[in-house]
Formats: structure tokens, C-alpha cells, sequence
């Protein structure tokens, strides 16, 4: 990818429910590395993350799909709204 003379690049895996990338960013003009971050996302489903944020105390509805209907069993990405 390139964004205004800078390049972002990354190396991927996923072990563990981890997935793992490094996020580099590099002056086209120069190839100076500006940035080199490793960085995780690691998969949890939506009962986990629901356990998780009500522990914290956290009122939640949960979404699907950024149409603001409520998530079922099916839903593949979700969207968390969250008070406290």
C-alpha cells in the first residue's frame, strides 16, 4: 500500500487463535523504515468478549454487520456498543 510517499507492508501467521503481523512503514524516496511495529489480534467470540466487558462493568448490545440489528448465533463480525 502507499500513502503519500510512505509504504506499509506486513508479515502474517496465526497460531493460537493469534494472528500476528508487523506493520512497516517505509519512505518511498528513501526506504527509510520509519515505523516496524509487531502487532496481534487475538479471536475471541462474542461470548468471550461479552463476559469480558460486562466483568469490567459494562452495560452492551451487540450489533452485526453495522446494520444495528442484534447479532445472533449467525452473525460473522460484530459491532459492540457499550456504556458504563
Amino acid at each position: 500500500m502507499l500513502f503519500d510517499g510512505y509504504s506499509l507492508m506486513g508479515a502474517i501467521g496465526l497460531v493460537d487463535g493469534i494472528y500476528t503481523f508487523y506493520e512497516t512503514v517505509k519512505n518511498v524516496n528513501t526506504g527509510e523504515v520509519v515505523i516496524r511495529e509487531k502487532m496481534q489480534l487475538k479471536f475471541r467470540t462474542q461470548e468471550e468478549i461479552r463476559d469480558s466487558l460486562q466483568k469490567a462493568g459494562y452495560s452492551i448490545q451487540v450489533y452485526r454487520d453495522w446494520e444495528f440489528k442484534q447479532a445472533t448465533g449467525e452473525t460473522k463480525s460484530f459491532v459492540f456498543h457499550c456504556t458504563k
